[in-house]
């Protein structure tokens, strides 16, 4: 256990509290929160669980959705605690999914004190808990007689790793499976003790491969999707571009005027998914790009253009991944703002990437770069991107679709090998 997770947990919160519940009376978030937790029924599994995860985002369920999914295919009871709201919905719909294997729990921050139902003690019946990249909420940390297991373990972006505080933090798990190979390195020289407890996976490349292998099946769910498809079949001589996650502040790329000729042209077609698809930001894209043919869960067949070329703009959640592998090239947003959104999912579709600067976050990045580093580019200046494109415009999609099965289960089956005799002491 954490002496500094202690400390916080059982001297520090006992007064915080009083002083939140005072304070959540007028600051809209905080109410929020306390209704969030609050209007939940929290009923924990009768006999123990095998297993707990804690998530904090939809990108951290979807690190640990792998593991999960093994255990519930071999019929154990398996329970997760999230913390977002984001992620909300999803957790409830794989629970009723799972119904009698899976529960899932919002986890308790602002209420841990108030709701005796909701004390961490009493719903978590599994011996093991798995935290997922740097989440470390001190109430999960002291649990006491729960083995800990880090996944997608990473120090990028924190430049003071080496300090008492961080080293006290991981000194508390059991097993630590790192996000790249700089980061276990780090663990090694700082845990010594733990060599035989250390590891290097990232399972999101595992739900990846398992997402692309389904891809067919998810995409022939949606009519308009399979027209899309058909679309795309009479241009495998020509580059295939992708903006993925893309963003207002990244219209610039489109005001290129060679990259506006080769569109009008065709001598590229190309796909745009923004992050965020409401209307102002599809109608952004339209000013630029007048010919775009926008494509909704609404859209028949017959409304994508007989001349074939012309730009699309798909407004579907929950398709980039699968999309991606039918591309050539993708271009990731979030690299002009906060940060990159996911590379992996392009690279291990087959795509060659693009993203901004701000990648400091992203322990993807630092993957790709160590696979191939010449499948991924950094555009510094959004103006540049066709420059840029350009000299790599003779690539195309080498999707690897074999033994993706067979990888996936060794990468599952190693985890579990090495977390089976791990006891907390």
């Amino acid at each position: 256990m954490s002496g500094l997770a202690w400390i916080f947990t059982k001297l520090v919160w006992p007064f915080l509290w009083p002083l939140f519940l005072l304070v959540s009376r007028f600051s809209p978030k905080l109410k929020k929160r306390w209704a969030f937790e609050k209007e939940f029924t929290y009923i924990p599994f009768t006999s123990p669980a095998t297993m707990a995860f804690e998530v904090s985002s939809e990108g951290e369920l979807e690190q640990v959705l792998p593991l999960i999914f093994d255990l519930l295919e071999r019929k154990e009871k398996v329970e997760i605690f999230y913390c977002s709201e984001s992620v909300d919905k999803r957790c409830l719909r794989l629970e009723q999914e799972y119904q009698g294997q899976l529960k899932v729990f919002r986890l308790a921050l602002l209420s841990y004190l108030a709701w005796g139902s909701q004390r961490l003690e009493r719903l978590m019946t599994a011996p093991k808990l798995v935290f997922c990249r740097y989440d470390f909420f001190p109430h999960l940390l002291c649990l006491p007689g729960k083995s800990k297991i880090l996944v997608s373990a990473s120090i990028k972006g924190k430049k003071n790793a080496n300090s008492f505080w961080w080293k006290s933090l991981y000194s508390g798990f059991d097993v630590i499976v790192a996000a790249s190979s700089q980061d276990l390195n780090f663990f090694k020289r700082s845990f010594p003790d733990k060599k035989n407890n250390l590891a290097l996976c990232d399972y999101r490349i595992v739900q990846i491969e398992k997402r692309l292998e389904q891809r067919d099946q998810k995409l022939k769910q949606v009519s308009i999707l399979q027209s899309f498809l058909e679309y795309l079949s009479p241009f495998s001589d020509k580059p295939k571009i992708i903006l993925g996650s893309f963003w207002p502040n990244e219209a610039q790329l489109l005001q290129n005027s060679e990259f506006k000729k080769a569109i009008a042209s065709k001598d590229v077609l190309l796909v745009i998914i923004p992050h965020d698809l409401r209307q102002e930001n599809i109608d952004q894209v339209k000013s630029l790009i007048p010919e775009t043919v926008v494509l909704t869960s609404d859209s028949k067949g017959d409304e994508l253009p007989h001349k074939k070329g012309a730009p699309i703009l798909i407004s579907l959640k929950g398709v980039l991944c699968e999309l991606y592998s039918y591309m050539d090239f993708a271009f990731v947003g979030g690299g002009h703002g906060r940060s990159i959104h996911s590379v992996l999912e392009p690279f291990v579709g087959g795509c060659s990437v693009f993203c901004g600067p701000r990648t400091f976050r992203s322990t993807e990045f630092d993957y790709v770069i160590g696979e191939s580093v010449e499948r991924i580019s950094v555009v510094d200046e959004l103006s540049s991107f066709y420059e840029i494109f350009s000299h790599k415009k003779n690539y195309r999609n080498i999707r690897d679709t074999n033994s993706l099965s067979e990888m996936r289960n060794s990468r599952v089956k190693a985890f579990f090998d090495l977390v089976e005799g791990v006891n907390h002491d």
